[in-house]
């Protein structure tokens, strides 16, 4: 009689070489929803918000559609390759295994420095007005600059682009210096977010359609109201 033993394969194909990062299940998840840039999605909705009083002909719908559809070709292809690679993977790997090490590490990781440029850039920049919304909320007329659009009358570009190089140098050099205390940024900075969007819709359906009409008439911004937002759409 013959008796098969099964036995558990190992996490990774072959152990690490000392490199590890040991993390909160949280923590875990955090870094997870931010590499998958839906960390990223959540100061777009802030941006896209502050931007649509002067952007005309904006159709969040259709523009989602769009989007989901190109995202659904690179959704087919990781299913494959991780599907090939059950317990590893990834650019990096992929690709230093395909092509050799130096050209593969390149490659992989470029693209995921590429992938990211635009996020950060405009994450980076959703802080920045999100610091002048809470400045002009605190009463701080003067943070009206920092508040606003640079392609609207009032806005301070300048100081937008030195707060928001402050704000990166400060992100990368806590993720550089002390990479435990990043990850634990990167989770409340998640947790915040989240609860902001949570926040945000109760506050919209708090206020029902008379109330967001209200505010937008109030903004004082030249030729900005709800009806010529609405009309665009």
């Amino acid at each position: 009689m013959r008796i098969s033993v099964s036995k558990k394969l190992p996490l990774f194909v072959r152990d690490a070489t000392g490199l590890t990062r040991n993390v909160s299940f949280l923590d875990a998840i955090s870094m997870n929803v931010a590499w998958q840039t839906v960390g990223a999605t959540i100061p777009l909705i802030g941006f896209t918000m502050v931007l649509l009083p002067s952007v005309a002909g904006v159709n969040l719908v259709y523009g989602t559609i769009i989007g989901f559809l190109l995202v659904i070709p690179h959704m087919v292809i990781y299913t494959i390759m991780q599907r090939r690679l059950p317990r590893t993977g990834g650019d990096y790997v992929w690709m230093s295994r395909e092509v050799g090490g130096f050209l593969g590490s390149a490659i992989g990781l470029m693209g995921g420095c590429l992938n990211f440029l635009a996020f950060i850039a405009i994450i980076i920049l959703s802080s920045v007005f999100a610091v002048g919304s809470v400045g002009l909320s605190l009463g701080y007329s003067n943070f009206l600059g920092l508040a606003l659009p640079g392609n609207v009358p009032g806005s301070d570009p300048m100081s937008q682009f030195i707060l928001g190089s402050l704000i990166f140098a400060a992100l990368i050099s806590i993720d550089i210096l002390g990479p435990k205390y990043a990850y634990k940024l990167l989770t409340v900075l998640t947790v915040i977010g989240m609860a902001g969007i949570v926040l945000a819709i109760g506050v919209l359906l708090g206020a029902g359609r008379v109330g967001v009409v209200t505010y937008i008439n109030s903004l004082g911004i030249q030729n900005v109201t709800y009806a010529s937002i609405a009309s665009s759409y």
